[in-house]
C-alpha cells in the first residue's frame, strides 16, 4: 500500500513539471559574460551625448523610444562636443548585471505625495559592460523595457535583446556558432 502511494504521488508531482524553455527565451537566463556583440555598421553618437537608443531598426535619443518595449542603450565613456563615430568590430562582454528601478511618471509626483507610494513603472535592464582594444572608449550595453507593476514583471529574454539590436548589432554567446 506504502508503494502504491508512493508512486501516485511520485506520478502527481512529475505530471506537474513542464518543459524547460529553451535560454534565448527564458527571463531567467541572462547573457553570459564572454558573449561577443558585434556592431555591423558604423554608429554616430550626437555631440553633448554619451549614448544612443536602439530598437530595432530605430537608431535615436530617448524622446523617440517607446520605453516599454524592448530596446538597448549603447553608450561610450565620455560626452564630447562634437559627434563620436563608433566604427563597425566586436566588443567582448565583460561584466553583466541586472537591475530594476523603479520611478514615478513625469507629472504625478505632487498628486502621489500623500497617497500610497506604489512606481508608476518599473525598469528591467541588463547590462553588459564592454571591452574592444581597438575601441577603448565604447563602454556598456544596456537593454530594457519599462512594465507596469501590475503586469508580470521580468527581465528581456535574450531573444528579446537581439530583436531590439535589430540587424545593426548582433548578440553572439559563448557556445553558439
Amino acid at each position: 500500500m506504502k508503494r502504491l502511494i508512493g508512486l501516485i504521488a511520485l506520478l502527481a508531482v512529475s505530471a506537474c513539471q513542464t518543459a524547460p524553455l529553451p535560454r534565448e527565451e527564458s527571463p531567467y537566463y541572462t547573457v553570459p559574460v564572454g558573449s561577443r556583440v558585434t556592431l555591423h555598421k558604423e554608429l554616430t553618437i550626437p555631440a553633448a551625448r554619451a549614448s544612443v537608443y536602439i530598437q530595432g531598426t530605430l537608431i535615436a535619443t530617448w524622446q523617440e523610444v517607446n520605453s516599454y518595449h524592448p530596446h538597448c542603450i549603447f553608450e561610450v565613456y565620455k560626452v564630447k562636443d562634437t559627434p563620436q563615430r563608433v566604427q563597425p568590430g566586436t566588443f567582448t562582454v565583460r561584466k553583466v548585471r541586472q537591475q530594476h528601478l523603479s520611478g514615478i511618471r513625469p507629472g504625478t509626483r505632487y498628486a502621489r505625495l500623500f497617497a500610497d507610494s506604489d512606481p508608476s513603472f518599473v525598469i528591467y535592464a541588463t547590462v553588459m559592460d564592454l571591452e574592444s582594444i581597438e575601441q577603448p572608449e565604447v563602454f556598456r550595453l544596456t537593454c530594457q523595457h519599462w512594465e507596469i507593476p501590475s503586469q508580470s514583471q521580468q527581465h528581456l529574454t535574450i531573444r528579446q535583446i537581439r530583436t531590439a539590436l535589430g540587424e545593426l548589432i548582433t548578440l553572439k554567446l559563448p557556445d553558439t556558432n
